[in-house]
């Protein structure tokens, strides 16, 4: 995600587990990968028996907390539940650690043009599709995971445990290939319409989708408990904060002039100089819509300005 301006001075990685089936009620962690896109490091672990599923989910726990943003595919609706509700399984935490998840499926299906086109978009269809099948090595998909795990526990077949973390261990380095290869994502789009992480010193804040209606733009989030608690309700916005729960809410009101909708940055909490590089910036005077259509970068902006004045 090198080309993804929001990630920019992120801890982030790449993550995928295989499991023994679908449902997290009656499955398990079979392996889980992480793979540093940067440096193209992988880190596994592999449930060596059902009895020490509990040292897989810690493990995924550990390494998740000490990361900004995660990128998964389809880790959203998959990966990420299946691991909170074994942790819960395990009594090991009652929810995740506060990171930025990026599903990068729900991306390429929202924003990417080729993706209408395609009859799956499962990823190696992503991978065939972007030139980079070529540099996968394992020969089985998910699927076969769940009887090479049986063959393991039953005999200890070490080619099946090696199979099975090639092909974890391929998921994510070709996920992270595919990560350094989309060049073509309207970041500062998804970055409005699906939500972006800021991070303020020691702390962080992942902002939520933002939505334009009404002549104002509002959003939610979470945020570092522990802060102190905050209540601004100010002449162009709103910014409130529970410390207890890292609740935060966002609402700013822009002034109206014809069909724009524009902040005078005089009014905010906010170096009125970081946003002259914006093409939305015009003598103090921030553009934030024109009609109907938000400008996405420039909301963006103030929007990460604005709660960095709780930390």
């Amino acid at each position: 995600m090198k080309h993804d301006p929001y990630l920019k001075d992120h801890r982030y990685s790449v993550f995928d587990i295989e499991t023994t089936g679908l449902m997290p009620s009656k499955d398990m962690i079979i392996s889980a990968s992480f793979c540093d896109p940067k440096t193209g490091k992988t880190e596994q672990i592999f449930t060596d028996s059902p009895l020490l599923e509990k040292n897989t989910v810690s493990w995924i726990l550990d390494r998740l907390s000490k990361l900004d943003a995660v990128i998964t595919y389809n880790g959203r609706r998959f990966d990420l539940p299946f691991v909170l509700y074994r942790a819960k399984v395990h009594r090991l935490a009652s929810a995740l650690p506060l990171f930025w998840s990026i599903d990068l499926y729900q991306w390429l299906k929202a924003y990417w043009p080729a993706a209408g086109t395609m009859e799956s978009l499962s990823q190696k269809s992503v991978e065939y599709a972007l030139g980079l099948s070529e540099s996968r090595t394992d020969p089985i998909g998910g699927g076969d995971c769940i009887p090479l795990y049986s063959r393991f526990l039953a005999i200890g077949d070490e080619k099946a445990k090696d199979a099975i973390l090639l092909h974890n261990g391929d998921d994510v380095r070709q996920l992270a290939a595919i990560c350094d290869a989309i060049n073509f994502l309207p970041w500062h789009r998804i970055a409005f319409e699906r939500g972006f992480s800021g991070l303020y010193g020691a702390s962080r804040a992942i902002l939520g989708p933002a939505k334009l209606e009404a002549g104002r733009i509002s959003r939610k989030g979470k945020a570092t408990p522990g802060k102190l608690p905050a209540s601004f309700f100010c002449d162009g916005y709103a910014l409130e904060y529970a410390s207890d729960t890292g609740d935060l809410t966002l609402s700013i009101f822009p002034e109206k002039n014809g069909d724009l909708l524009f902040a005078d940055l005089e009014r905010y909490p906010v170096d009125v100089s970081s946003f002259a590089d914006l093409a939305g910036f015009h003598d103090g005077f921030l553009v934030l819509a024109e009609g109907k259509e938000a400008s996405f970068r420039e909301c963006n902006r103030l929007s990460s300005a604005l709660v960095a004045t709780l930390f």
